[in-house]
Formats: structure tokens, sequence, C-alpha cells
């Protein structure tokens, strides 16, 4: 299954193809746990961090950018809604998030590396 999509910032066409990936709860669990820090020290830690980071602009790129491939966002959603009505389903929608993310971040590309210092 391909699926075209056009990039209205620089007017490339892509052609996207779904690809088996693992699924999710198989690479959650296949992931060590954290036991480093008590919840308490993190707490602290992320409020120093706080203080001395500068505000990320990213998530907000984001958002906007992906308003930019509607069929991206619905394919995903198409994919989200199958997968989430069926209770035993190997199936993923790792491919269409990819898909997603990778348009995403290549429209915002553009736009956040204009504000870094």
């Amino acid at each position: 299954r391909e699926l075209l999509e056009k990039d209205p910032c620089r007017g490339h066409v892509y052609i996207y193809t779904e690809v088996t990936m693992p699924r999710l709860d198989q690479v959650l669990d296949s992931a060590p746990a954290d036991t480093a820090a008590p919840a308490a020290e993190k707490e602290e830690a992320a409020d120093e961090e706080e203080e001395d980071e500068p505000e990320d602009i990213k998530p907000k790129l984001e958002e906007e950018c992906r308003h930019h491939y509607p069929a991206l966002v619905a394919e995903l959603d198409k994919c989200t809604e199958r997968v989430t009505s069926r209770s035993h389903t190997e199936e993923t929608c790792s491919q269409e998030l990819f898909d997603l993310m990778h348009a995403v971040d290549h429209c915002t590309s553009k736009v956040l590396f204009n504000h870094l210092k």
C-alpha cells in the first residue's frame, strides 16, 4: 500500500509505503526500567533545569506544521481507530506515525533553526 503526499512547503511529492514494525507493547516490555533516582530528586532537578532553559518553540511549530498534512493525519487517525477497535491484532500504526513525524519534522526544520541562538 502506498500513500502519496505533496509537501506544501517545498512542492515535493513523497511516496510512503507500509513497513511491518514491532508492536509497541513488545518494544516497551524490552525497555529497561528507570530506577536511578527517587521522584522527589527528579522533581527538584527538573525545577532547576526549567529556570535555566529557554522556551521550547518546537512543539508549537510542530502543531502548526501538522495542519499542512491532513492526509497523513487522517491516515493515522483511521489506523488508530482500526487498531483500538480490535481486541486481538498485530497491526500497529507505527508506519503512519513515522510518516507524519517525518513530514512534520521536515516542515519544522526550516523554521526552527532560524530561532536558535
